[in-house]
């Protein structure tokens, strides 16, 4: 993978856990995620400086300056890189199937809650008795697949 497809997966991944990390019932979630975060921060703290020391973090200024800069990232910081992004792809498959397996259970239980934060998977969750056998094989493998994780 190009530096600049692992870069353009980390913020992409960046953008969706930041959405979760704070969410009561995806605290698993957020903390893996925060986890995932530091590593690449630790990975990639040399490039930062070397690369982007005069950047003002904030806007999109820090992630423009590593694009700019994507022929000379280290190979740690990459490799920080490519395993977030790895891991944003496995976590997109996973909700894609929960969603689509789950769309009337959500319609049904869920009507009305704003996505994001979790707060959808926490709804499934609360509801996993009520829900249909097919979504509550998903939500069940979702939760022990992300505390595996």
């Amino acid at each position: 993978m190009s530096h600049g497809k692992s870069l353009l997966a980390f913020i992409c991944w960046a953008v969706l856990t930041l959405g979760v990390a704070n969410a009561a019932g995806a605290q698993e979630l957020g903390e893996k995620a925060r986890k995932i975060g530091e590593n690449v921060r630790e990975a990639c703290a040399k490039d930062m400086k070397t690369f982007c020391s005069q950047v003002t973090p904030g806007d999109g200024r820090m992630v423009a300056c590593f694009y700019a800069h994507e022929d000379k990232i280290s190979v740690g910081c990459d490799m920080a890189i490519l395993e977030a992004g790895d891991k944003l792809a496995w976590f997109v498959d996973e909700v894609r199937t929960a969603v689509a397996g789950c769309a009337a259970d959500i319609r049904e239980y869920c009507r009305g809650m704003t996505p994001g934060e979790g707060r959808i998977f926490q709804c499934l969750r609360d509801n996993q008795g009520e829900l249909s056998q097919g979504c509550r094989g998903l939500v069940s493998r979702l939760a022990s697949r992300l505390a595996a994780r």
